[in-house]
This record gives structure tokens, C-alpha cells and sequence, in this order.
């Protein structure tokens, strides 16, 4: 089953996927088979192997995808919802902040239920994921401002741990070969907008700060998993 949440109004919109995400955790427990991607920055070939690759645990399975709209390969995008659009096992979030006409029309045909969220008043130029990504690991008073502002917008502390957990690798791995003076192999399926990106942000930092990150990062998902902390609560932490 396919759902698309979209319009101008993102704090609404997030609040309504944060809802729905937080439903299906509670119906589905420690057997969670849920993933994030991100449609502009994400290899469609890791969205499609989420949705295909069987679980050993449970079969219900959660994919959230956003920026939908963003995609280098819509047709190719279009035809994985083809496949999955009636499979009752797998549930698909799409959220989008804007989508034009033509898409709306084509994502149509494949999702059970399209939710529009208006603007009902002056919205503020919203806080982007990205920016926070982009200073965590370089500035901790920028990505305390960042990590607030995205908070205070609706996006869902849980998911910007992990996304910050995947984004940490990605640098450490981009840095190791920037160490060794290599260009990043295309079998990791990164894509060259985020080895530009982030070749500029671990220009400044050493292997060794983001190894430490990292292990910061795996004991506070410790923490977190063990519900001795929430994941604001561990981000907060790191940066302060």
C-alpha cells in the first residue's frame, strides 16, 4: 500500500508521517523492517533492494521515501511502485514539500490514499536535513542550531540519528580514500553530488574524529535501544 503526503505545509505534514511511523512501531515491535531514503540522494538500486530483500523476522515492512520529487530516475522509481502498489505486506510513505501537476497525476495511480497539506499561514524557509549533516560533524554550535530548527519543524529525532549514523560512514569512508589519494569506487553506489559534498566537510577533519564520532554514536543507539535515552535526548549530548 502506497501513501503520499505533500503540500507547503511541512510542519503538518511531517507531524501526520511522524503518526503514522510511530503507529506501525507500535503494531510491529522489535520486528521493525523499516527504512528512510532520501530520493535525490539515495541510489534507487538501495530503494528497490528494501522493498524486494525478504525479511527473516517479519514480513511487514515500512519505506519511507521523501523528496520524492527530486529523483534522477522517476520512470524507473514509478515502475518499482508499480510492483509493490497492492503487495499488503509493505507499506510505502511518500512526502514530498511540492509536487507539480504532471507527478501528482502519475503518483496517483499507484498510491491507496493522497493527503495535500496547504499552507495555512506564513510558513518560514524550512531547515534542511542536509545542513545538518553538513555542520554535525564540523561545528557543533552550527548543528545545534540546525538540530533545533529541524526539531522544532516536526522531523522525527529518531530519524535524524540514523540518517546522521549513515551519513558519519559515508564521510569516514570518504575520508580513508581521500587519505589515500583515491577516487571513491563506484560499487558503493554513492552518488557524486554527496562525494563532492562531502569531500569538502572532511577536508577539516581527521580519520581518527570521525572513528570517534562514530563510537559516540554506537553507544548512545545502545541507549537509546535499551531506552535509557531518547534520541534527542543522545544527539543533544554530543553536541553539548
Amino acid at each position: 500500500m502506497i501513501y503520499l503526503l505533500y503540500g507547503p505545509d511541512t510542519v503538518r505534514s511531517r507531524q501526520k508521517l511522524n503518526e503514522i511511523i510511530d503507529e506501525f512501531r507500535k503494531r510491529n515491535g522489535t520486528y521493525l523492517n523499516y527504512y528512510n531514503f532520501d530520493a535525490g540522494e539515495e541510489d534507487l538500486g538501495k530503494i528497490k533492494g528494501a522493498l524486494e530483500t525478504p525479511s527473516l523476522f517479519s514480513p511487514k515492512k515500512l519505506v519511507v521515501v521523501k523528496y520524492v520529487s527530486t529523483s534522477f530516475q522517476k520512470d524507473e522509481f514509478y515502475k518499482i511502485l508499480e510492483k509493490v502498489k497492492d503487495d499488503l505486506q509493505t507499506t510505502i510513505l511518500l512526502w514530498d514539500r511540492g509536487l507539480d501537476a504532471e507527478e501528482i497525476e502519475k503518483i496517483n495511480r499507484f498510491c491507496k490514499k493522497i493527503q495535500e497539506f496547504k499552507e495555512t499561514k506564513k510558513i518560514l524557509p524550512e531547515a534542511s536535513v542536509f545542513q545538518l549533516g553538513d555542520t554535525f560533524f564540523s561545528s557543533r554550535r552550527e548543528g545545534l542550531r540546525s538540530l533545533l530548527n529541524l526539531l522544532h519543524q516536526g522531523h522525527e529525532d529518531f530519524n535524524l540519528f540514523f540518517y546522521l549514523v549513515n551519513h558519519g560512514r559515508t564521510l569516514c569512508l570518504i575520508k580513508s580514500y581521500e587519505d589515500q589519494k583515491k577516487n571513491v569506487p563506484g560499487h558503493h553506489k554513492i552518488h557524486p553530488y554527496v562525494i563532492k559534498k562531502a569531500a569538502g566537510i572532511v577536508r577539516t577533519l581527521s580519520l581518527g574524529q570521525l572513528h570517534s564520532a562514530l563510537r559516540n554514536f554506537f553507544e548512545e543507539d545502545v541507549k537509546i535501544k535499551t531506552g535509557a535515552s531518547k534520541a534527542k535526548e543522545s544527539l543533544m549530548r554530543m553536541l553539548v
